[in-house]
């Protein structure tokens, strides 16, 4: 088996059919495997699945007996994946006809460790950074959604193997950014296509969409342990800039402080702010705010005290 598709689904009935249908769609025959991994849905998820995957010889369908999360589910697919390659797919979301040949195509013929495509969010289409190699792509595209996603990327299973990568499962979210990360420290080759060849659906509903002290907890977690990844090496230093600067929105996000909020509070910080810069929690960041930038704790205080009046 060439290629081994894994997808993560709870309670998807939504959506799951035309998703189904569109890597039915992209699938090469005889060499592409299916493996869905149902997290103890409520809804008729997996009556779906069964029902449209029935005659599918080469797709696998996985039942957790209790909700694991999507880390979980994502590792349960790799245990099962046979594939030299191994890609990722959102319950909600569906792919383009020609996704996987294209993928394949450029892995296989730049003879890479990863190959990267361009994705739909909504209607506008983002397109990844070109770079040589994983090391170059960290260092010039993290954090974004188009670097931190697993689902617009193909990867070598046997990469994955070597180094004992899996997702993170104390992580509810940021989990694929880390993995990433860790991938990328370890591909040489890095294939990236301009081809808009996934379509990520917003869904404002979903259990992702909403902001939770837990999930910013997570997001911040995951940001130190790729901090300290990273930390020894200067060619990332813009890159841990803009990862510290986005666990400090997140921090201040999850305490209730709009995105325009903190972009203002952000703005005038000096370069040297992030220089061993550690918070993990909001009294962290406003000791640390308070030492590099006396003017702007003294703003974020007072919108911190109107807070707790209101």
């Amino acid at each position: 088996m060439q290629l081994s598709v894994i997808i993560p689904c709870f309670n998807a009935q939504n959506t799951l059919p035309e998703c189904i249908g569109a890597l039915l769609r992209a699938a090469i025959p005889g060499e592409t495997q299916l493996v869905f991994v149902d997290d103890a849905s409520t809804d008729k998820t997996a009556e779906i699945l069964t029902e449209n995957l029935r005659d599918v010889p080469d797709a696998t369908i996985r039942h957790h007996t209790a909700r694991r999360g999507v880390s979980a589910s994502r590792n349960d697919g790799l245990n099962a994946a046979t594939g030299e390659f191994v890609a990722f797919c959102d319950a909600d979301d569906f792919v383009e006809k020609e996704i996987y040949r294209k993928l394949l195509n450029a892995i296989t013929t730049a003879d890479a460790d990863a190959a990267v495509c361009a994705f739909y969010r909504g209607k506008k289409i983002l397109h990844p950074l070109h770079a040589a190699t994983g090391k170059e792509y960290i260092a010039r595209q993290m954090p974004s959604i188009e670097f931190n996603s697993c689902w617009n990327k193909l990867y070598r299973r046997d990469i994955i193997k070597t180094h004992s990568l899996t997702f993170d499962e104390k992580f509810v979210t940021a989990e694929d950014l880390l993995f990433n990360v860790q991938y990328l420290l370890a591909a040489q080759r890095l294939a990236i296509l301009d081809d808009a060849l996934y379509h990520y659906e917003e869904n404002p509903f979903s259990a992702t969409a909403r902001e939770t002290p837990e999930k910013a907890k997570s997001s911040v977690a995951a940001a130190w342990e790729v901090d300290s990844l990273l930390a020894d090496d200067c060619a990332f230093d813009q890159a841990r800039c803009r990862l510290l600067t986005d666990a400090l929105m997140t921090t201040l996000r999850a305490d209730g402080f709009t995105i325009d909020d903190t972009r203002q509070l952000l703005a005038g910080l000096p370069a040297n702010f992030w220089r061993d810069a550690r918070f993990g929690t909001l009294k962290q960041s406003v000791l640390h705010l308070a030492a590099y930038a006396p003017r702007l704790t003294r703003c974020l205080v007072r919108k911190l005290k109107a807070k707790k009046n209101n």
